[in-house]
């Protein structure tokens, strides 16, 4: 699962610099948000994955761990 998370990570730090490059007026449709550009769904996952590893931490609190 870390190794999965980390290769996330790089990834995104790869795919970063090449959002400067997509054009706004491109879109893909997102089922709740509706057409989202490159940039909006490069924040939407950078979002999602901060909240899991909230949710992450949490746990870990809750059950007294430091997995």
């Amino acid at each position: 699962m870390v190794r999965g998370l980390n290769t996330v990570v790089e990834r995104m730090r790869e795919t970063l610099p090449k959002l400067a490059h997509a054009p706004l007026h491109s879109t893909v449709p997102h089922p709740r948000f509706g057409p989202l550009n490159a940039t909006e769904w490069y924040l939407l996952i950078e979002m999602h994955y901060r909240h899991h590893l909230l949710q992450l931490e949490r746990f870990k609190h809750a059950i007294g761990s430091s997995i």
